[in-house]
């Protein structure tokens, strides 16, 4: 029995272990000097964290001769995205050639296509000649080939994020069913949505706003869903002690102050919101910024919510989860700290702050705004003709009661 529990030990550990940088390493060293090895894989290991070792190694010792970056749907069989290379067993001594097929959709007939047609042409745009030590000019080494040289220039150049703004994880729950909620599930006065960071750490209150991703939001919005973090989160610990879940407080001196959140995963472009203080916020969806200046904030901001930071983004990281350690890297240049930026910035978070408010999802709906636009003795003729057509002659009382005559 204890072999076997031995074996199967070996076999969970084993099974943690990601052998595709492994394979890639070793096979290329076992190739003669000078001999080339061709390979096909997900193409993560090109940007994530996890493989900038091999990365780093690869490009300062081996040569990328060529490498093709299929779209997500390249073969019906694979449900990642895929690239194929070619690596030669030498120090690097030349231009690699890429070909950039990811924007291409309709499976391996298109991509097969469209990869003859960058043959028989070399000055088609999807295909990039460039030098890899480039590639070392960017915070961790991803390999991305098809970036400007002004690009390039501004990572050696401009401050990272990090030093400005260091992206912050939140609080981890443990069981999200249980502690997460939309805020009309629960007693409103149960909810605690004017909660200052300066106020004292306990509060008779049991639900607090939480950030945690959710849609494509630009400058406000989102606000939707609480925590319960009763008497600093006691429920939390006690669940997660007793049933053994993972849970944590992360970034706890954060909680309750303004900063910036966004969706951490998306397969669209990603958006940064404005969160004013008294929300709390996840570890893995909904991350935050912080600086003890609104200024600063609201500048950095427009810079996220910019074309340019969804260029870099892409860069540093082209899969569908935007990590903290992406968000670091992130070169920010001084002249985005400019009055006339932040003032256009406030104006848009006011904006999205109002189109907000305007429907029911937000507990500072007041009121419908086609209702604005109704007399008063208009009104009973547009509940009478627009929504009792809608929820049924039943409900008439109700409205009565509400003063509809």
């Amino acid at each position: 029995m204890e072999g076997k529990r031995g074996s199967e030990c070996l076999l969970k550990s084993v099974s943690n272990i990601d052998f595709n940088p492994v394979f890639i390493f070793n096979n290329i060293n076992l190739v003669k000097i000078g001999g080339y090895a061709a390979y096909m894989t997900p193409f993560v290991w090109m940007f994530i964290k996890t493989y900038e070792k091999l990365r780093s190694y690869l490009v300062a010792n081996k040569e990328i001769s060529s490498l093709i970056q299929m779209e997500y749907s390249a073969f019906e069989e694979a449900t990642v995205p895929i690239n194929t290379f070619v690596l030669k067993n030498v120090p690097n001594g030349s231009n690699g050639t890429y070909i950039k097929l990811s924007a291409f959709k309709g499976g391996m007939n298109v991509q097969r296509d469209k990869v003859l047609e960058a043959i028989a042409n070399p000055d088609i745009d999807y295909l990039y000649r460039t030098n890899q030590a480039n590639f070392k000019k960017i915070p961790g080494s991803p390999i991305a080939y098809w970036v400007s040289n002004q690009l390039l220039h501004d990572f050696l150049v401009g401050i990272p994020l990090k030093n400005i703004s260091p992206a912050q994880r939140g609080l981890t729950t443990g069981n999200n069913n249980l502690f997460i909620h939309d805020w009309w599930e629960v007693l409103f006065n149960h909810v605690d949505v004017s909660r200052s960071w300066r106020k004292n750490q306990t509060s008779k209150k049991k639900w607090f706003p939480y950030n945690k991703g959710g849609k494509n939001h630009k400058w406000f919005g989102n606000r939707e869903l609480i925590v319960n973090y009763y008497n600093s989160g006691q429920e939390i610990a006690e669940f997660g002690k007793i049933n053994k879940n993972s849970f944590g407080f992360q970034g706890k001196d954060y909680y309750f102050h303004s900063g910036i959140t966004w969706s951490a995963l998306t397969s669209a472009s990603n958006t940064f919101r404005y969160s004013p203080q008294g929300s709390i916020f996840d570890s893995n969806k909904g991350p935050m910024l912080f600086s003890n200046d609104d200024s600063t904030i609201f500048s950095l901001l427009g810079f996220l919510n910019s074309k340019v930071t969804t260029l870099i983004t892409k860069v540093l990281n082209p899969t569908l989860s935007l990590q903290n350690g992406d968000m670091d890297k992130l070169p920010i240049k001084k002249e985005i700290f400019d009055q006339n930026i932040e003032h256009v910035v406030r104006i848009n978070v006011l904006l999205a702050q109002s189109d907000w408010n305007e429907y029911e999802n937000s507990w500072d709906f007041k009121v419908h705004p086609l209702l604005l636009h109704i007399a008063d003795d208009n009104l009973s003729i547009w509940y009478y003709s627009v929504v009792l057509t809608n929820r049924g002659a039943k409900n008439v009382p109700i409205f009565r009661l509400w003063g509809v005559k």
